[in-house]
């Protein structure tokens, strides 16, 4: 299993008048692993901490 490189996330969205919006501002941001071989992917809540605010 290979970690992705930095973070990805799993967004909140919006249906409003027809329309899909994704609200990015809300979230959860999450931490990717992958298997080379087969495809399989398992994904993490990611920890927050003080290296999210630089």
């Amino acid at each position: 299993m290979i970690k992705n490189d930095g973070f990805s996330a799993i967004t909140s969205l919006k249906k409003e008048a027809g329309e899909v919006i994704f609200d990015p501002g809300s979230g959860v941001p999450i931490i990717t692993y992958m298997c080379l071989k087969c495809g399989y992917i398992e994904n993490y809540t990611a920890q927050f901490d003080e290296s999210w605010n630089s």
